[in-house]
């Protein structure tokens, strides 16, 4: 080519054809003087271009995000590319000439249809001055569609149930674009478990039987279709109703086994393995929800059992995959600075610091509470009369003395200084004192008939402790000389309280070992002596008027107001093992034997209406299997 000046026509091509695309090189047509000129024969090759534009279909609507990088790779054929540019709308954008990277930086979501044009030209590989001079070149261009959406993660996922009662997820059909479909997973979308794939845009829920209960995530996936990887994912936490510790019951049916049932507030259809002790299985089907353990012996404080709530149609041996529920037992707690029962209205009061708590002994429940105003200390007394009149002494050793349970008529305060008080139907309180005992009419705080002793050894002193029939009628007093060691030094004296008030010496007799004395709860003529167990390890229960008396091995509890029921420690108690037992009314026939947990063994034990007290818990013995009354 020769110096001159030269006029290159270049044609544009429109070419829609997707992969391959062809641009042809036209010849160069001179207006000049054949002195300057040297013409250039039209090269006889055809070039074919071809686009990837990010793994999308050209030839549809492509549907993009504003300000969205995207990805295109050119087949030149071998050529050189020596200039690419893309056009939005006629506007520019920018565009690396190097990677092969795009950006549409925009700010048109209007959900209507673009043209997103890509105008290329290619070297012609000649050599001539107009190639280096940016006249000579393969030019073309591809048109695409293009519809720019709004950025969007909602599907409006929804949990639903399916006709068999298995979780069910739906969502929305997107309505701005269109998809190719949906990925549903367990967890995200990136290091989830993926569980179905929908290839339908139009099946927009999926169900799963695999679910029974517990937190679980699940994310949707709608991939847009012919997009630049735009995909919508949004996500749902399934939980329904958990289970709490009111949707399980747990009572002993023996005195070793225990009876779990629950309640799946849940409608997924599912089985349950139970889980206990070390390494110890049930397997539960068939719609059963209960199951029977073994348990430690009463009272138990911690025993973990753990639920699993397996889907129906999962392999049940696969049961530690699934959601579990951990459970506690502990036997049933009852805890009262001081506690009594009331016979005339089948209740138990409990004396609280704040309150009197009334609960019914047939379930246990709890029927009502006053309040008080007194200021008490974990020593402080309640008692309660057969006839339901009420006595709690305070931290001052003051004895308030009420009508009822429910503290609104308090008839008379009488202070007891810093001993024992015994209150009775009668209307009669008995206040122990240092060398003898006074007894109170409370309905006017006088003190009807007293009594003391003076040792007759010098140097000595009595010292007495006086116990009240539940009728007000018989005082029995056990005596020793504080300073004596000599068995002669103790015994016992019974009054009986005339209708003047005046006690009237019964019987005197002589004791020895003797612990405590104490009248039956409702048997106004019987007493129960305890002898000291590491001497002599029994007790007598006998009418202080006929003399019969039976002698039973071990230590007196406490005899059932309500049923007269007996219970007792038996003599092993004292040798590291624990044994309560209960005969009947008659002392005779053995209702139950029970082992009790060696924690704790020196608290007292109460039967009230068969129901067993003991540390802080409590267990109706007449539920058990054991049981033979």
């Amino acid at each position: 080519m020769q110096k001159g000046t030269t006029k290159q026509h270049i044609l544009l091509l429109y070419l829609f054809l997707f992969p391959i695309f062809t641009v042809s090189l036209l010849s160069c047509e001179f207006n000049s003087d054949d002195d300057n000129f040297v013409f250039l024969e039209k090269p006889g090759e055809e070039i074919q271009i071809g686009i990837e534009l990010a793994s999308i279909n050209p030839a549809e609507l492509i549907y993009a995000y504003n300000n969205t990088y995207f990805s295109y790779s050119l087949n030149t054929g071998g050529k050189n590319i020596f200039l690419r540019q893309f056009y939005l709308d006629g506007q520019p954008l920018e565009t690396d000439q190097n990677t092969g990277i795009g950006y549409l930086n925009t700010h048109i979501a209007d959900n209507d249809t673009h043209e997103l044009k890509l105008v290329i030209a290619l070297k012609t590989g000649t050599g001539s001055l107009a190639e280096y001079a940016g006249y000579e070149m393969y030019t073309g261009e591809f048109i695409f569609k293009i519809k720019i959406i709004p950025f969007s993660d909602k599907l409006n996922i929804r949990e639903t149930r399916s006709q068999n009662n298995n979780l069910k997820l739906e969502w929305d059909k997107p309505a701005d674009y269109e998809v190719w479909g949906y990925e549903v997973y367990e967890g995200d979308n990136h290091f989830g478990k993926l569980l179905t794939r929908i290839t339908d845009p139009d099946e927009t829920f999926f169900t799963n039987p695999d679910y029974a209960y517990g937190y679980k995530l699940y994310t949707v996936v709608a991939y847009v279709k012919n997009s630049f990887d735009i995909t919508v994912v949004d996500n749902i936490t399934v939980n329904h109703s958990n289970m709490m510790e009111e949707n399980f019951e747990m009572y002993r049916t023996s005195l070793n086994e225990l009876v779990i049932k629950w309640d799946n507030p849940n409608p997924f259809p599912c089985k349950y393995v139970l889980e206990y002790g070390y390494d110890n299985i049930i397997k539960i089907e068939d719609g059963v929800n209960e199951a029977i353990i073994p348990i430690p012996e009463f009272p138990s404080w911690s025993n973990l059992f753990t639920l699993y709530i397996i889907p129906e149609s999962a392999d049940i041996d696969q049961y530690a995959y699934y959601s579990c529920i951990n459970v506690w037992y502990s036997d049933k707690q009852f805890s009262a600075i001081s506690f009594e029962c009331d016979p005339v209205n089948n209740m138990l009061h409990g004396l609280t610091f704040t309150s009197l708590n009334s609960y019914d002994l047939s379930s246990m429940e709890k029927a009502g509470s006053s309040k008080h105003n007194l200021t008490l200390h974990t020593g402080c007394k309640l008692q309660v009369t057969n006839q339901g009149m009420i006595a709690i002494s305070d931290v001052e050793n003051n004895v308030h003395i009420y009508s009822d349970y429910s503290l609104k008529n308090e008839i008379i305060v009488l202070n007891s200084g810093i001993y024992p008080f015994h209150l009775v139907s009668g209307n009669k309180l008995l206040i122990e004192e240092r060398n003898g005992f006074r007894i109170h009419d409370v309905t006017t705080g006088a003190v009807i008939c007293s009594r003391s002793w003076q040792s007759e050894r010098p140097g000595g002193e009595t010292i007495p402790s006086a116990t009240i029939s539940p009728d007000g009628k018989y005082v029995y007093v056990l005596c020793m000389d504080y300073h004596s060691v000599s068995p002669a030094d103790q015994w016992t004296e019974l009054y009986e309280i005339d209708a003047n008030h005046s006690l009237q010496l019964l019987e005197k007799t002589k004791t020895a070992d003797i612990q405590s004395v104490s009248f039956h709860p409702v048997k106004s003529t019987e007493v129960i002596i305890q002898y000291l167990p590491y001497t002599q390890n029994k007790f007598i229960i006998m009418d202080i008027l006929t003399k019969e008396q039976k002698e039973i091995k071990g230590e007196f509890m406490n005899i059932d107001p309500f049923t007269g029921n007996l219970l007792f420690r038996g003599e092993e108690y004292l040798h590291s093992d624990p044994v309560l037992y209960v005969r009947d009314k008659n002392y005779a026939k053995e209702i139950i034997k029970l082992k009790l947990d060696f924690n704790n063994t020196a608290a007292p034990s109460y039967l009230f209406r068969n129901c067993l007290f003991f540390n802080n818990h409590y267990l109706n013995l007449s539920h058990l299997k054991e049981w033979k009354q």
